[in-house]
């Protein structure tokens, strides 16, 4: 390298975001096909594992809990299965929490038999999962596809539980009919409302698995320490304010092409210098990408 050095410890970095059985299976894969340019598929191996990749859904399971050993007190507890780099397992358990006085309302349609909550769980278990998987298929868990995750989810819930609680209130419209036709005693409203309810859970077990799914994903793709971070980089991105005093950078693997000194097909394009966000002042680490890119176009064009 001529006597020079870059500015930061490489090995730290590879340590921390474990990339070393990365590089090394790469190297293997290069020393055992044995390519006729084995630099330029160093090149685009790493290039194809610095692109951000989003796990792909699985299945989900549910099943009630009661909080706090309370059985008076009962919520959802949801698990997602994602496929992720080539290895599918259980990758969060979630579980919805909500306002304790507001149970009733959201998660069960009656609050005396509270048969809402275990036909969410049922239906999650046996036609939600399954539907979602048919309608997403392979693809990628990116922000498209979640937006079109919920849209998938909320269509399922118009179309089994409006259309029934529909169809039961007019089974219940017609035996009151009936009834007073036949001058004997019939169902009152309230009664009625309570039978057709009773066996509908609220929508709220779709927020339930939304929330999971949401969560699912972004731990899988976190980089960071921290899930909030990684839910604000990879599902919500927002841009770097200069003003503040935490700077977040994405993480991005360098690749250091041969030029025309290795005779490599692929020739030096753009460099993007990995930095510790919260290192320097953004002004420092803006002249310091300018000065190192300065200097690798000086060596590698």
């Amino acid at each position: 390298n001529n006597g020079e050095t870059i500015p930061f410890n490489v090995q730290d970095y590879l340590d921390k975001h474990k990339m070393d059985a990365t590089i090394n299976r790469i190297v293997n894969k290069v020393l055992k096909d044995r390519p006729s340019d084995p630099l330029s598929s160093i090149a685009a191996l790493l290039l194809q594992q610095s692109c951000k990749t989003y796990p792909k859904f699985e299945k989900v399971t549910a099943r009630p809990i009661s909080v706090n050993d309370n059985p008076a007190c009962q919520t959802v507890e949801i698990s997602v299965w994602l496929s992720y780099q080539g290895r599918s397992a259980l990758r969060y358990r979630h579980n919805f929490s909500y306002d304790p006085e507001e149970q009733d309302r959201i998660l069960f349609d009656d609050e005396a038999a509270k048969t809402g909550l275990t036909q969410a769980v049922s239906m999650i278990n046996e036609a939600l999962s399954s539907t979602i998987k048919l309608n997403l298929g392979g693809q990628p868990l990116d922000l498209d596809a979640f937006r079109k995750l919920d849209g998938v989810m909320l269509k399922f819930y118009e179309q089994n539980l409006l259309q029934q609680q529909d169809g039961t209130s007019n089974n219940g419209q017609e035996e009151n009919k009936t009834s007073m036709s036949q001058n004997r005693p019939g169902t009152s409203a309230s009664v009625n409302s309570g039978s057709v309810q009773q066996d509908a859970p609220g929508k709220a077990f779709i927020k339930a698995c939304s929330e999971a799914i949401f969560f699912a994903i972004a731990h899988c793709v976190k980089q960071e320490k921290s899930l909030a971070l990684s839910i604000r980089q990879n599902l919500h991105p927002t841009e770097l304010i200069s003003q503040s005093t935490y700077h977040s950078t994405k993480l991005l693997v360098n690749v250091l092409t041969g030029g025309k000194a290795a005779n490599s097909q692929i020739k030096f394009g753009n460099f993007y210098l990995i930095i510790e966000g919260n290192a320097n002042p953004e002004a420092n680490v803006i002249q310091s990408f300018k000065a190192f890119m300065a200097f690798l176009k000086s060596k590698f064009t």
